[in-house]
């Protein structure tokens, strides 16, 4: 059953918070410890399938929704259309592009109110289980505030690229500077409940907004102090500070103790006849 809560673990957040901005503190006299090499970065739907990537871009989506709880595969058709659609004006994609034409990862973003957020996300195949109260219930929570925000359509990474933090940073280091550009401060997306992007988004403590049975929605209120960390920090030291903050990962199950073996008989022979044959030898 879907809950609203906007107070649930409100000083866990506010303590999150306060870790990051004390970090961008601590950090703001740091020069830029690396920019966004490895990115490919376009403006447009239009940009990005000049140069051939909407097709590879497609691909790697499809593949990763077959196999993500939460998601949905869309057909290339109206992924395409979707993508023109959200990669409207003020919005950037981010895609680790190698040698050989393949993607290792995307992200895209635009700049929007909330209601033109909520408008791209409910035509969005991922979240088409949601009803209309639980849009209701989202539209009411925000209905006060139609100030610019950096609104996260869509991030995935190909299971070669999930080894530290360097290839998230990436991808959404392009589309934090977009939020700056503009002069937006806060951020909203969504991830499967289930999802690493849903940890994540908690340990940097950003409020859950929504949070139905499959999806939340996450609701950052400052971007400025991740911006200052992600501009100082190499991804390794960016790691540890979210491990510092993340919360803990439940034990792995325990390995079994005892090896149980089974013996196949040959054709028309029985157990104890291959035991005495096998120790014979």
């Amino acid at each position: 059953m879907a809950t609203f809560s906007p107070q649930r673990t409100h000083g866990a957040t506010w303590r999150k918070r306060w870790f990051w901005a004390w970090q961008a503190w601590r950090l703001r006299k740091l020069d830029a410890h690396e920019g966004t090499g490895g990115v490919a970065a376009f403006a447009n739907f239009a940009a990005l399938n000049h140069r051939g990537y909407a097709d590879p871009l497609f691909e790697l989506h499809r593949a990763l929704a077959e196999r993500t709880p939460g998601l949905m595969p869309e057909d290339q058709l109206r992924f395409r259309e979707r993508l023109a659609r959200e990669l409207g004006s003020r919005a950037c994609a981010a895609l680790l592009a190698n040698g050989d034409g393949s993607i290792g990862g995307y992200a895209w973003a635009r700049v929007a109110t909330c209601g033109e957020a909520l408008d791209l996300y409910q035509r969005t195949a991922a979240l088409a289980h949601l009803r209309g109260e639980d849009w209701q219930r989202l539209t009411h929570a925000r209905r006060d505030d139609e100030s610019p925000l950096l609104v996260l359509n869509d991030i995935g990474l190909d299971t070669r690229y999930r080894r530290g933090f360097a290839p998230l940073k990436q991808l959404l280091k392009p589309l934090i500077d977009l939020g700056l550009r503009h002069g937006v401060r806060r951020a909203l997306w969504w991830a499967p409940t289930t999802s690493p992007l849903a940890a994540l988004s908690a340990a940097f403590g950003a409020r859950c907004i929504y949070d139905s049975e499959t999806t939340r929605f996450f609701l950052l209120d400052d971007i400025r102090p991740l911006a200052r960390v992600f501009a100082a920090l190499p991804a390794g030291g960016i790691s540890d500070l979210i491990a510092r903050v993340a919360p803990k990962r439940p034990p792995p199950p325990p390995r079994p103790s005892v090896v149980n073996l089974r013996i196949v008989p040959r054709p028309a022979e029985s157990p104890t006849q291959v035991t005495e044959d096998e120790l014979a030898a």
